[in-house]
């Protein structure tokens, strides 16, 4: 779990700091924009993602059901397991861009504004759970259709 994280998080860096090569910084009336449109967005998904895992936690687990079949074959915990971690980056995808609403546009990191920073570290969490759901998307896709 700890590596995973770890690996999460030189991800997210490498994906911001990749961006903050190809993006010019933007003005911080941008910045509000940006970030209102990426908590919004990032919070809309983990409450689906939240939904996902209370409803395969609360299912009925029927002998013949899906539910039994994926505890049966020890595949829901991974599962949950991957749920867990996507909400985890959409939270982070959520509060980095929070922060950057609040931060001062004359505060510079490596050439580049806080504010800005903080929105390219928010975009990186959102693509690395867009990633870890579509990982755990194709986990199901692959056994649904053996069940």
């Amino acid at each position: 779990m700890f590596l995973a994280l770890l690996w999460k998080l030189a991800l997210l860096l490498a994906i911001a700091y990749g961006a903050s090569l190809v993006f010019k910084p933007m003005k911080h009336a941008d910045v509000m924009t940006t970030a209102g449109v990426l908590s919004t967005v990032s919070g809309i998904l983990f409450g689906f993602v939240l939904a996902a895992i209370s409803i395969f936690s609360s299912a009925n687990s029927d002998k013949d059901g899906a539910i039994n079949a994926l505890k049966r074959n020890n595949i829901l915990p991974l599962i949950i397991k991957r749920l867990l971690s996507t909400g985890a980056t959409l939270i982070m995808a959520c509060i980095l861009p929070l922060i950057a609403m609040f931060l001062p546009d004359d505060l510079v990191l490596k050439g580049n504004p806080i504010d800005f920073v903080f929105i390219l570290l928010g975009l990186s969490s959102l693509l690395v759970s867009l990633y870890t759901f579509s990982r755990c998307w194709y986990s199901l896709r692959n056994i649904f259709p053996h069940l």
